[in-house]
């Protein structure tokens, strides 16, 4: 059995419909989309680009080589969890690209996970940091 506990795995239909089977619809994951790209525009200055995806829950950032470990360390601090691009390859890649998932995450934590990406990016940049509505809870991207 595959899925969280007391959950059967989720299931999609032929054609792509809907996922069924105790999943969550796609209205979730296309407002979790549409969340992410809008909050990301707002909060998010260069040198960074985001490579938006025609669909689906990774969003990838492009980052400045010489900055990519320390964002990732300094987000990892901050308790949002960003995944190296380069896990994903087998041989070294020239650009670095951090991938943040909006998986498990509301419009809400999606708003406030990205706003302590955003500080993180800014803190190692050396930029003014970004307005934080901070809870005690820390999301996970």
């Amino acid at each position: 059995h595959i899925g969280f506990i007391g959950q059967p795995a989720p299931i999609r239909r032929p054609g792509g419909g809907a996922l069924v089977g105790g999943g969550i619809g796609q209205a979730v994951f296309k407002e979790r989309y549409f969340s992410f790209i809008n909050f990301s525009e707002a909060l998010l200055i260069p040198p960074l680009t985001l490579e938006i995806p025609s669909g689906g829950i990774h969003f990838w950032f492009q980052v400045p080589v010489s900055a990519a470990d320390a964002i990732y360390v300094e987000s990892a601090r901050r308790g949002v969890l960003v995944v190296p691009g380069d896990h994903f390859y087998m041989q070294p890649v020239p650009e670095k690209y951090l991938r943040l998932s909006t998986a498990s995450m509301d419009p809400e934590n999606i708003e406030k996970g990205l706003e302590l990406f955003s500080e993180a990016v800014n803190a190692v940049l050396g930029r003014r940091q970004t307005p934080s509505r901070r809870s005690a809870y820390t999301p996970i991207l």
